[in-house]
């Protein structure tokens, strides 16, 4: 099987797939913005500023959604695609669509907090001005690859994905400590 079924809410082995999946990912655009093939000014900041709490808090942010995702996908899939079987391309679909819907409601709450009021949030409004919809692409653009990258670490080892875990996020701390 290509692409191992990782939308059962109620199967825990593969929570842990899914954050390692999430820190990989996010270790994956940190070096995007280290070697300058993306460009954010807010965002280079949110790490220099926050460090591990921001590294958290992109992690946790991705990992809550596909979690979300994995909750409402057996519902949808059966009253919009009329399918109890996992489809990889309807799971990335769901997960996509909760991740816009979260970016738009946060971004609504972000709006509606004074500047001023908690440094974190400053440095969200600053980034949502940098990149205005693009930053949905991006957040659509992590939630896909972390899906896509699950389904494959859904398919080792316990031991292997406990080893992954504390690998990447030795990679992930070090590469904080370069904005």
């Amino acid at each position: 099987m290509l692409f191992k079924d990782i939308s059962q809410f109620q199967k825990t082995s593969d929570v842990l797939p899914i954050l390692n999946s999430a820190i990989l990912v996010d270790a994956f655009y940190m070096t995007l913005l280290l070697i300058k093939a993306i460009h954010c000014k807010a965002i280079m900041e949110w790490y220099h500023k926050f460090t591990l709490t921001a590294l958290l808090q992109d992690v946790f942010s991705i990992f809550i959604g596909i979690m979300f995702a994995r909750l409402i996908y057996p519902i949808l899939n059966s009253l919009i695609f009329g399918s109890t079987q996992f489809n990889i391309l309807h799971f990335l679909i769901v997960a996509i669509l909760f991740q816009i819907a979260h970016d738009v409601l946060f971004a609504t709450i972000v709006y509606a907090i004074p500047r001023g009021l908690n440094k974190m949030v400053d440095t969200f409004q600053d980034y949502a001005k940098e990149m205005s919809y693009t930053a949905i692409l991006v957040d659509s653009s992590m939630i896909t690859l972390t899906v896509l990258l699950s389904t494959q670490l859904a398919k080792l080892s316990l031991s292997s994905n406990v080893l992954l875990l504390f690998i990447a996020l030795y990679t992930a701390i070090y590469l904080l400590y370069q904005f």
